[in-house]
């Protein structure tokens, strides 16, 4: 079986900031692929998992960020990060590190912070719509 859920990662995705990514496709599920042995129900399961639980991390992450309780913003992004791994979102493989990052100093870089976490909801929300998309497609096979 093929790997349908491969594609060449762009060098850069310069996002205008209104969700559009220039066309281009947020995500890489090689990974899952792979490590799901080219079985397509492994694959779909775990894309219906993120789809599912990421609308809460996100409204989680943002609510913490607005209340300043740094502890549980870098909790929600420690717990995000396998999840955007596994999806091969490599725009956000720093950002959310930075995130759990920059919410764990004793002086917390709040500015920081908030700009990533609005591209994390930004770039996650493009992101969902384009998975949505790829398991329709997947499941019609």
């Amino acid at each position: 079986m093929e790997n349908k859920g491969h594609f060449e990662q762009p060098g850069s995705i310069s996002g205008s900031g209104d969700g559009d990514y220039g066309g281009e496709k947020l995500f890489d599920l090689s990974f899952l692929w792979e490590s799901g042995h080219q079985d397509k129900n492994f694959v779909i399961l775990m894309v219906k998992g993120f789809l599912e639980h990421t609308p809460d991390s996100l409204a989680k992450i943002t609510a913490h960020l607005k209340d300043k309780s740094w502890d549980r913003v870098h909790g929600i992004a420690h717990k995000m990060k396998p999840s955007i791994d596994f999806m091969g979102i490599k725009i956000l493989k720093e950002d959310i590190r930075n995130i759990e990052k920059y919410s764990d100093m004793r002086e917390v870089d709040e500015a920081k912070v908030t700009a990533l976490v609005q591209r994390l909801n930004d770039i996650c929300e493009s992101a969902m719509q384009q998975l949505r998309e790829e398991l329709s497609r997947l499941s019609e096979e």
